[in-house]
C-alpha cells in the first residue's frame, strides 16, 4: 500500500479530525473531573465502535478506564497497544475562558496537544488503515485512560496487563516542538515527607519545643544536594507545608519531593539517600518519616525499540522528512510498557508546544502527517522481522 495513498486520505480527512479536536479541547476533562472524563469516554467509545472495535468502560476511583480492542483476521498480525489519555492539568472552567481556537497554523486550548491531539491522531491512525484496506495489518489494543496527569494511579495495571504479547507500545503523547518523538523518559518517584517536634510557646518557653519546621529546612537542604545534573539526576521539594501560628513552635511540617532518574540503578541509590537524611535527627526532639506514593521507572531504549523506531524512520524517510528520536525528563504511560520489556515509541502525537500552560498549541499541519508516519510504522510492524 503506497504511502502516497493514505497521505491523501489524511489531508482529506484533516478537516473533520479538526472538528472533533475542537469537540475534544471543548470539553473540560481535568483529572478527577468525573463529568468531564466520562463524556471524553463516551464520546471515544462510540468513535472506537463505529470502526469495529469491542469496548468496555472499567470503573476506577479515579473515573473511567476505556478499552478497546479489535482481533486482526489474520492470525500472524502483532498486536499494538495503543496508550492516550483523557484527563488534563486544567481546572473546570478553562474551556470557558480559552476555548479552541486557530490562529496563523496552530490550534491553541486546553490539553490541544497534551494528549487531545493524540487521541485525534490515534483515530486517525486506525481509520487510514481502514480506508485503504490494511486493517488487518495489526490486531490492536487501546487504553484511553483517565488519570495519567496524576501518575496513573488506577490504569497502571491495566496497561501493564496488556504487555504482555504486545509487539510494540505507541504512546500518542505530544511530539516535541522540534518534530522529535521520544524513545527514553526518566523515571518518576513522587515522596512525602512528614516532620514531628514539640509545640511550644514561642515567646515565653520556645526552648521546650521541638521546631519540625527547622528540621524540614535542614532535610530540604540535604536532600537539594542530591542533585546531580550532569548524571541526570533531580530531586526538588516543590512544595512545603507546616505550623499552626507565628507564636507557636510548629508541631508538624511537610513537604512533596519529586525525583526525576535516568536509570533503575540511580533509582535504587536516591531512594536510599532520601531515606538516609529521613532517618537522621536534624534537631533533637523531632523525628521524620517518609512515604514514596508513585514510581514510574525509567523509560529505557531498548534493542528492540530501537529497531521498531529504524523502520518508523523508514517509513519519514519516504515521506521526505528525518525523524529524530529525543530523551526528556517528564514521565508517561510509555515509562509502564519499557519496564514490562515492550519496545515503546512515544510522543507519536501532532508536534506542539506549551504543554500544561496557557500557551499550549499544536502545529496543525502536523495531524496529517503525523497519522500517515505511524500507520505506515505499524504496517512495518507487521512485516515479519519487526
Amino acid at each position: 500500500m503506497s504511502l502516497n495513498t493514505i497521505l491523501a486520505y489524511c489531508h482529506n480527512a484533516q478537516p473533520q479530525w479538526l472538528h472533533l479536536l475542537e469537540e475534544m479541547v471543548n470539553t473540560d476533562s481535568g483529572s478527577r473531573d468525573q463529568a468531564g472524563l466520562e463524556a471524553m469516554c463516551q464520546l471515544l467509545k462510540q468513535r472506537w465502535q463505529n470502526l469495529g472495535f469491542e469496548t468496555k468502560v472499567l470503573a476506577t476511583d479515579t473515573g473511567p478506564q476505556l478499552v478497546s480492542k479489535r482481533q486482526s483476521n489474520n492470525p500472524d498480525a502483532p498486536t499494538v497497544l495503543l496508550i492516550g489519555h483523557v484527563d488534563t492539568v486544567f481546572d473546570r472552567g478553562t474551556v470557558g475562558q480559552r476555548p479552541f481556537a486557530i490562529r496563523d497554523g496552530r490550534a491553541y486550548g486546553p490539553g490541544v496537544a497534551d494528549m487531545k491531539g493524540g487521541l485525534v491522531a490515534m483515530l486517525g491512525v486506525v481509520e487510514a488503515l481502514q480506508a485503504v484496506g490494511s486493517l488487518d495489518a495489526a490486531s490492536f489494543v487501546v487504553v484511553n485512560n483517565c488519570d495519567e496527569e496524576i501518575s496513573s494511579e488506577c490504569s497502571r495495571a491495566i496497561i501493564e496487563g496488556y504487555c504482555e504479547g504486545t509487539r510494540a507500545a505507541l504512546v500518542f503523547e505530544p511530539g516535541r516542538p522540534n518534530g522529535c518523538i521520544v524513545t527514553a523518559r526518566k523515571g518518576v518517584q513522587a515522596h512525602f515527607l512528614e516532620v514531628t517536634g514539640k509545640a511550644a510557646h514561642a515567646g515565653v518557653n520556645p526552648q521546650a519545643g521541638a521546631s519540625a519546621i527547622e528540621a524540614l529546612c535542614r532535610k530540604v537542604v540535604a536532600l537539594h544536594a542530591l542533585n546531580d545534573y550532569e548524571a541526570g539526576l533531580t530531586v526538588n521539594v516543590g512544595l512545603i507545608n507546616g505550623g499552626t501560628r507565628p507564636n507557636v513552635v510548629a508541631q508538624r511540617a511537610t513537604a512533596d519531593i519529586d525525583v526525576r532518574v535516568p536509570s533503575a540503578r540511580l533509582a535504587e541509590q536516591v531512594k536510599q539517600s532520601i531515606q538516609a537524611i529521613v532517618a537522621r535527627e536534624e534537631v533533637p526532639g523531632t523525628q521524620a518519616c517518609v512515604t514514596l506514593l508513585s514510581e514510574r521507572g525509567p523509560m529505557v531504549q531498548s534493542e528492540r525499540s530501537t529497531s521498531i523506531l529504524s523502520r518508523f524512520q523508514n517509513v519519514a524517510e519516504s515521506l521526505g522528512f528525518a525523524l529524530k528520536a529525543t530523551a526528556t525528563g517528564g514521565g508517561s504511560d510509555g515509562n509502564f510498557t519499557a519496564a514490562k520489556g515492550v519496545p515503546t515509541l512515544d510522543g507519536l502525537g501532532p508536534v506542539g508546544g506549551g504543554f500544561h500552560s496557557d500557551q499550549e498549541y499544536l502545529e496543525v499541519e502536523s495531524l496529517p502527517l503525523r497519522v500517515t508516519l505511524v500507520a505506515g510504522g505499524i504496517l512495518q510492524l507487521s512485516k515479519p522481522s519487526a
